[in-house]
């Protein structure tokens, strides 16, 4: 299974990738900044990152996981890995940023204006339509709320399959995917992206029982649907923005079955650095794009490499936080520690039981 994770945490790179180039070209059409939105034709479309990460997210949470189902004794375990993979690192990023903001750099971005807000900010439950600090962690309200009902499952299958059912219903009858100003808790909690996280478990439960020649075809077909839905989309969203899902829930599966991807260090390493470049990009870009002014770069060498030295500058640093701050983090928040009835084997290392590990999936970035 470690190549098949590897070719995950590649689409995963992938996908960050796609969303920063996608912010950056809206970034440099800033006045400030040359008002031109360059590649805007090529990133045009770079925010179905997120789609991808949301379809991402169901397969590797139901991989992970799959073997809690029915064991409430579990779901400490299993809320502990969800905490440690969201909150330090986010709280750390965005404790920085609004650092920043109050002392005056970066004076454009947008601080919470009233304590539900600042709750909101901390917390990553909807509860006003106030913007967040790091303006990517909207997605991570999406990611909670699946955490939490996927929770359900692992206390009680037949109650978790019954709300989730019930939820994936609601968003499919609403099927609408709120602009920023428009993200409530009711549109954000019923929007058509949670869709995303079922048709990843879809994904999953069908990528076992692909052969060699029916994961080829699966990973074709989903480019293929991805590219129809590219060339046909109309202005109204919701009804394609849900093959766009279909697309990666395919492309998903077929590549975790074909074992893709295995000598693309550089790319796993994105990969692996993915929740930090993205929710540290956005501010790079800007921070770096003042400095692309201050030395006028795109009087040297144009906006092109503008965007270039911008984009790589906001991967790089994404990347240096995530082995400075993020990994040694993960490490220590992944310890092994002492539980009630534990033993230690003789080296000292604690002997966790197989029922407290993860699934199959076992990277530092999945589970």
């Amino acid at each position: 299974m470690a190549a098949q994770i590897k070719s995950l945490q590649i689409g995963r790179g992938l996908a960050a990738l796609s969303v920063a180039a996608f912010h950056l070209s809206i970034g440099m059409g800033d006045p400030r900044y040359g008002g031109r939105e360059t590649f805007r034709a090529f990133t045009c479309r770079g925010n179905l990152g997120v789609d991808f990460f949301f379809v991402l997210s169901g397969f590797i949470i139901l991989h992970a996981h799959q073997r809690d189902f029915g064991h409430p004794e579990r779901l400490v375990n299993y809320a502990r890995r969800r905490f440690a993979r969201v909150f330090p690192i986010y709280w750390i990023y965005s404790g920085v940023l609004c650092t920043l903001v109050l002392l005056g750099v970066g004076a454009h971005a947008s601080l919470p204006s009233t304590p539900t807000g600042w709750v909101q900010n901390f917390t990553l439950i909807r509860l006003n339509s106030e913007p967040f600090a790091i303006s990517a962690a909207w997605t991570l309200v999406h990611e909670c709320a699946f955490y939490a009902v996927f929770s359900v499952l692992i206390w009680d299958p037949k109650v978790g399959i019954a709300i989730f059912a019930v939820w994936m219903l609601a968003c499919l009858a609403c099927l609408q995917y709120p602009t920023p100003s428009e993200r409530t808790p009711l549109t954000s909690y019923f929007a058509g992206w949670n869709l995303n996280f079922t048709m990843g478990m879809c994904a999953r439960w069908v990528f076992p029982r692909l052969t060699r020649s029916r994961a080829w075809a699966a990973l074709w077909l989903g480019i293929g649907v991805v590219g129809l839905t590219l060339a046909l989309e109309p202005g109204n969203l919701g009804f394609w923005l849900s093959l766009y899902g279909l697309g990666f829930a395919l492309i998903i599966a077929g590549c975790a079955a074909l074992d893709l991807g295995r000598n693309s260090k550089f790319l796993l390493l994105i990969g692996n650095a993915s929740y930090s470049i993205y929710l540290t990009h956005v501010a790079v870009e800007g921070l770096l794009l003042k400095l692309t002014v201050l030395l006028n770069l795109a009087a040297v060498g144009g906006s092109g490499s503008v965007f270039c030295f911008t984009l790589i500058g906001a991967v790089t640093c994404g990347i240096t936080a995530y082995l400075v701050i993020e990994k040694p983090m993960l490490k220590w928040l992944s310890a092994p520690r002492r539980l009630p009835g534990q033993k230690t084997v003789k080296d000292g290392i604690l002997a966790v039981p197989p029922t407290q590990r993860c699934g199959r999936v076992n990277s530092e970035r999945d589970c």
